[in-house]
């Protein structure tokens, strides 16, 4: 009997055990993307006011809009992306990736057609560099007039470490919740099956 029973709690926790990563990795993407979407709009309209007297960014703009940027991207601690509104690069605060090939020229198709075409906001996509998978957030910047100027793109690398230490965290509580259960279900068996065997 306490072998069945044994088994059967084995049975029960891998179910639980999957929903359980299952729902924290849905409540963690969730808050990633609340916190990336708040960060981008503000982002956004931090630019906006900067640039509000601009018709149009040309070449000529490029260093004040690269100081702009550099600022933000310290204030916001991460790497930005402006693309010209028709996808193209316009500037970054991190070159390198641009110059050595690791990322397009261009603005992701997907977002380009969500973000203009719709005349959304923002737009948050799941990306990747090589194995690297993270989330990308992007925003349009306008003028006074509510032309837009460009298309300012934030990168979110969320916390790896974190979420696998909240995922030990849940399965640990949850084994020891299974180990209790076997437990008590052990001593109870073996005192049912002494009661059941007696003269």
């Amino acid at each position: 009997i306490q072998r069945y029973a044994a088994f059967g709690i084995f049975v029960l926790f891998i179910p639980v055990a999957i929903s359980t990563i299952a729902l924290v990795k849905k409540q963690t993407d969730k808050q990633n993307t609340d916190a990336i979407k708040e960060k981008t709009q503000t982002l956004g309209n931090y630019l906006s006011v900067r640039l509000a007297d601009y018709d149009t960014l040309t070449t000529a703009h490029k260093d004040y809009v690269s100081y702009l940027l550099a600022q933000a991207s310290d204030l916001f601690k991460s790497d930005l992306t402006l693309f010209y509104s028709n996808g193209e690069y316009y500037t970054t605060s991190l070159p390198k990736l641009f110059y050595e090939g690791l990322t397009s020229k261009k603005l992701n198709p997907m977002v380009y057609a969500n973000i203009l075409s719709t005349n959304q906001n923002k737009d948050v996509m799941s990306e990747s560099i090589g194995s690297l998978n993270f989330y990308s957030a992007y925003s349009l910047v306008k003028n006074k007039s509510g032309k837009t100027l460009c298309i300012v793109n934030l990168p979110y690398f969320s916390r790896q470490k974190e979420l696998q230490a909240q995922l030990f965290g849940y399965l640990s509580a949850l084994l020891n919740i299974y180990i209790l259960a076997f437990m008590f279900i052990s001593v109870g068996l073996a005192l049912l099956a002494n009661w059941l065997t007696r003269p």
